[in-house]
């Protein structure tokens, strides 16, 4: 295993993807979702925003526990730089593919596509770097349950019943792919 030790440092990595869950939850606004026609007309915030906006109390702690376990399941791979370029990278990645390649999504918020990819991200660098068994395992679970959601739909029930919204499976299939996407360029440093 990669020798990395953040120290109390390391807990500011996953804290600012959660501080911002939490403003922008204590807002309770609208205008942080991705609302395709919004963007379109000009509110381009939304697509970054949108990752960090919730669907209610339920939602943002399932998306705040994904956060805290991508981190620490992955920690040793998390430098700060890289944390962050991640984050920004499959943000707008997921966000950008959503526009562009499912104009029948008129509105989308919370982590889980931005999620899939930094577990992407982290188990690919883990499995690459240090032939970690636990980072393929991840990946292969991943595969499974994106391709599973791509062709049989997601979890609709349990969803609607705990966030109130069916899952954005196209969210997770992009975001899954903007994770794996800029792994070779950042393993050959």
């Amino acid at each position: 295993m990669t020798s990395h030790n953040p120290g109390w440092f390391g807990w500011l990595l996953p804290a600012v993807p959660l501080l911002l869950f939490l403003l922008l939850q204590l807002t309770g606004s609208d205008l942080w979702l991705y609302r395709r026609e919004a963007v379109l007309e000009g509110e381009w915030w939304r697509l970054l925003s949108a990752h960090f906006a919730h669907l209610g109390w339920p939602h943002l702690l399932l998306n705040s526990v994904g956060v805290v376990i991508a981190w620490r399941l992955f920690e040793p791979w998390w430098r700060p730089a890289i944390w962050f370029a991640a984050l920004l990278w499959c943000s707008l990645a997921t966000a950008l593919a959503l526009l562009w390649l499912s104009p029948e999504l008129a509105w989308y918020g919370g982590f889980s596509g931005v999620l899939h990819g930094m577990f992407v991200f982290g188990a690919a660098m883990a499995l690459i770097e240090d032939h970690d068994g636990l980072a393929g395992f991840v990946l292969l679970l991943l595969t499974a349950k994106v391709l599973w959601e791509q062709w049989f739909g997601g979890s609709d029930a349990l969803t609607a019943e705990l966030i109130g919204a069916a899952v954005v499976v196209d969210a997770h299939f992009y975001g899954a792919l903007a994770g794996l996407l800029p792994v070779p360029f950042i393993h050959r440093r």
